[in-house]
């Protein structure tokens, strides 16, 4: 039947690495809003029952509600317009679609649930392969358990698995797309990533309708639905009101004629530095280094740039004073962070900067943050993507505080960052109106 039905170019790639690739064992579908994925995991859940007697096929999504009043109904579309004479039924009650060759579809939900926490609903099933739609909204456990499951009657003796999402914040993105650095994630071979867009619809008329649709939305959804874009930025309370990527993000290179800051944020996964020049027209960020290990590690990659012709000072996190990431005793001193940097760097005591003492509080740091965005030249150079991107997601709460989640947005790169403006203006405020008005 699947003659009688016309596929996209993507839909079909994606259909030849499920079919015939036989080392690639998951594959995500999708982009935009309107590429088909609903309609390619339908299709291939149906062809599959059909041309192999007595197999299982699941389909899921996060809730039965979800699953019951999209997917399936795109499903029951599909099989009364192309396969309404293949006898196949449905059974609601036990959330089952059968065929009259003895083959059936499961219909599941992923979603976590307090009563079956390790998916046992999920981890019972023995099936042939599996579909889920929207993906990116199932947890990452349901997912690797429905995998595990996959084991009966494998056609070909190959194990397939077909998700479909929309670009989301969360787990999928930093798994299958970029990691919480912003860094292309390189998939291992059983893998694949086929990404669509809402023009690979070989229905034009469809598209023509759908996208202006899309067009209408606002610039996040936008973003996601009809560009397909993994970063898009939804930000509705930011901590960072005065933020202008168009004015403030550019190609800059460092200036020998001025010192160099180091601003730090401790932390082992990553460890985080920016490189940064307090220069008379601005305040320009210029490069950001991040590693897993801690602050010796860090240090490593930093003196690359120690060969600066003028000063070098270093500033950042009070918590780097107390025992480090890599805590210990050194000729009966406590090692810090700021101890590592100095040894490994080779700097002075002259070199640290506005230390010393606690953290700003997050109120006031926001108030000045805001106050030198809006007031005094912030730049960023474009290589600085985790940073950009940390700026755009750190938000507030209704209470106005800092919200902070270390699964999903990290703000190590946003924390340096505030540690080096509240270092090169320690009298606050004042201390930009005096610099303003003194290079005015």
């Amino acid at each position: 039947m699947m003659n009688d039905i016309i596929l996209s170019g993507k839909q079909e790639t994606a259909l030849d690495f499920l079919e015939n690739k036989k080392s690639v064992k998951q594959v995500l579908y999708g982009g935009s809003a309107g590429p088909g994925k609903t309609t390619l995991g339908c299709i291939w859940q149906i062809e599959r029952r059909l041309d192999y007697p007595g197999t299982r096929g699941f389909i899921g999504r996060r809730t039965l509600k979800d699953l019951k009043d999209t997917t399936l109904m795109t499903f029951i579309e599909l099989e009364q317009t192309f396969y309404s004479n293949e006898g196949i039924t449905y059974d609601f009650q036990k959330n089952r679609i059968n065929f009259p060759n003895g083959s059936l579809i499961y219909l599941g939900y992923t979603a976590y649930a307090p009563t079956d926490h390790k998916y046992t609903r999920i981890g019972g099933l023995e099936i042939t392969d599996a579909f889920v739609d929207e993906a990116s909204e199932s947890p990452e456990d349901a997912i690797n358990i429905l995998s595990s499951r996959i084991r009966y009657k494998l056609i070909n003796g190959m194990q397939k698995m077909l998700l479909c999402t929309n670009p989301t914040i969360g787990w999928m993105k930093n798994k299958w797309i970029k990691d919480l650095q912003g860094k292309p994630i390189i998939l291992p071979e059983h893998q694949v990533y086929v990404p669509a867009l809402i023009d690979d619809n070989p229905d034009k008329e469809f598209v023509k309708v759908y996208k202006a649709g899309l067009e209408l939305l606002p610039l996040a959804d936008r973003q996601r639905l009809l560009h397909g874009d993994w970063d898009y930025i939804q930000n509705d309370s930011p901590f960072i009101t005065e933020f202008n990527e168009e004015k403030q993000v550019g190609d800059f290179i460092i200036d020998e004629a001025y010192p160099l800051w180091l601003t730090f944020d401790f932390n082992i996964d990553p460890c985080t530095c920016l490189l940064f020049q307090e220069k008379r027209d601005g305040v320009y960020f210029l490069k950001e280094v991040q590693v897993r290990g801690g602050t010796e590690k860090l240090c490593q990659e930093l003196k690359l740039y120690m060969s600066h012709k003028n000063a070098i000072f270093v500033t950042g996190d009070r918590s780097g004073n107390s025992g480090s990431t890599s805590a210990g005793i050194d000729d009966r001193s406590l090692i810090t962070d700021y101890t590592i940097i100095k040894k490994e760097l080779r700097l002075n005591d002259f070199a640290f900067k506005h230390n010393k003492n606690a953290n700003k509080q997050l109120e006031y740091s926001r108030r000045l943050v805001n106050y030198a965005f809006r007031n005094t030249n912030i730049c960023f150079d474009r290589s600085m993507v985790q940073t950009i991107q940390d700026i755009k997601n750190a938000k507030v709460d209704e209470n106005e505080k800092l919200v902070k989640d270390r699964q999903t947005y990290k703000l190590d790169c946003f924390d340096a960052m505030r540690y080096g403006i509240n270092a090169i203006f320690p009298k606050g405020i004042n201390d930009i109106d005096r610099k303003r008005i003194m290079h005015n």
